[in-house]
């Protein structure tokens, strides 16, 4: 499972308490800027022979349970799934009655690339937040920070072949939505104002 998406859409969990939009609320916004179909690009390096479940049904099931109970373990999932199942049927995510395993689960999350996966999810999540405040009362306000951080570990030593210093990556951190939106490395620690004077224009 990619931990790292994972963890950005629980935040998303947070945000639905704080503005009090239920279940069928942020289901109809999802449907209605179609993130309901998020996944259905994803490549699936599942066997042709043995797939029961489209993987873009089981990932957005995964999103939702994550999203509307906080649900992060395949078996809180399965749970989840089957308690709002009648819901999810409605949407089409559910067909026939029939609903994923927790082992099904599990193993297709190991099944994905998580490289492609975070590509497609982070700037969907974002947009659908920016379509989620509209629901909301009041004004929300958007925060952004910038920093650059050192992967420790990324580089060479000097005894090496071809030493070299360890990445320095450029983060613009959006406060408002808790996720990460832009990553960019950067040569040197000098070159940072520059580089996020680029991203942010």
């Amino acid at each position: 499972m990619n931990n790292k998406i994972f963890n950005l859409v629980a935040v998303l969990n947070e945000i639905f308490r704080e503005i009090d939009i239920d279940f069928d609320d942020h289901m109809e916004v999802m449907n209605s800027i179609g993130f309901l179909h998020l996944f259905d690009d994803l490549q699936d390096y599942r066997q042709p022979g043995k797939i029961q479940y489209k993987l873009s049904d089981i990932l957005l099931l995964c999103f939702l349970s994550i999203i509307y109970e906080g649900k992060t373990t395949c078996l809180g999932i399965y749970d989840h799934i089957l308690v709002y199942k009648s819901r999810y049927e409605k949407y089409g995510l559910i067909k026939d009655g029939q609903i994923p395993s927790h082992d099904t689960i599990r193993r297709t999350l190991m099944c994905i690339d998580p490289v492609e996966f975070e590509e497609i999810t982070i700037g969907r999540i974002h947009e659908f937040l920016q379509e989620l405040r509209k629901c909301a009362q009041g004004t929300m306000y958007c925060h952004q920070s910038v920093d650059g951080k050192e992967a420790r570990g990324s580089g060479r030593s000097e005894d090496t072949k071809n030493p070299q210093r360890n990445i320095n990556v450029l983060n613009v951190y959006s406060n408002s939505d808790c996720l990460c939106i832009h990553s960019k490395p950067v040569e040197t620690k000098t070159n940072e104002i520059p580089v996020a004077q680029e991203i942010l224009r």
